[in-house]
């Protein structure tokens, strides 16, 4: 579900580094928290947005057969810029929201790693669920903000965000 234009400059969070506001990351020897699919069904549905690149969308299915599936999109000038997919899954007692991305011809980001990106779920506080790396605020009545972390090289991490509202 799930996360745009920052995978291909996405390195996993530094633990315990300096972290901007809307964002966190684990903190050396921290252990993320206990969850189940079951702490996610809400996200179950189609959610449209915007971006700062543009307009955005993400759909996401009721948990099922050990995970929950979902796919994004980003838009530009009517023109698909990238794409994602994702999955949610139960690991080691926990919740992982896992994305591959893609381009508009279908080419991978992740291809030459083989490994898909993922964020840990360290933490539930009310409406707000932070991943290592990326916060889904929900505290926007029918709203979704999907925050990202991205750490670039040699540069200061920076957030960006996804507005989203529910459309089913």
């Amino acid at each position: 579900m799930l996360v745009p234009l920052l995978a291909a400059l996405l390195a996993q969070s530094a633990p315990g580094s300096a972290l901007p506001a809307q964002t966190r990351t684990l903190a050396p020897g921290e252990q993320p928290m206990r969850a189940t699919l079951a702490d996610m069904a809400w996200i179950a549905g189609e959610w449209r947005g915007t971006s700062a690149s543009g307009e955005a969308g993400e759909s996401y299915s009721a948990p099922a057969g050990g995970q929950i599936t979902g796919h994004f999109y980003e838009m530009r000038d009517g023109r698909v810029t990238l794409m994602e997919l994702s999955q949610i899954i139960e690991r080691d007692g926990g919740v992982v929201l896992r994305y591959r991305h893609f381009n508009p011809d279908f080419t991978g980001w992740e291809d030459g790693t083989r490994k898909p990106v993922e964020f840990r779920l360290i933490a539930i506080e009310g409406q707000r669920y932070y991943f290592d790396g990326a916060t889904l605020d929900r505290t926007r009545p029918g709203g979704l903000d999907f925050w990202v972390r991205i750490d670039g090289a040699g540069k200061q991490p920076r957030e960006i965000v996804y507005r989203y509202d529910r459309v089913r």
